[in-house]
């Protein structure tokens, strides 16, 4: 599979992990800090994969969505 398939996979799942997270946060679910935990493995991964990219304006900024994200999630691992 080329790189640039696997970095849409991996953009589109990790866009799905987190609009779940947030759904799940919103609510105070009892599974949301488990969720922000997958949620910041894979933002780390989605922003790491991106962030190759530097001369891509939409790869910048998912890089940079990523890691405010992680760091919602971490805050949100914090907080349980």
């Amino acid at each position: 599979m080329k790189e640039q398939e696997l970095t849409l996979r991996l953009t589109a799942d990790c866009m799905e992990m987190c609009r779940l997270c947030a759904r799940l946060c919103a609510r105070k679910a009892p599974l949301a800090p488990a969720m922000a935990a997958a949620c910041l493995k894979a933002c780390n991964a989605c922003g790491a994969t991106c962030g190759k990219y530097v001369n891509v304006k939409p790869m910048v900024v998912c890089a940079k969505a990523c890691a405010v994200c992680a760091n919602i999630c971490i805050r949100v691992g914090a907080l349980s």
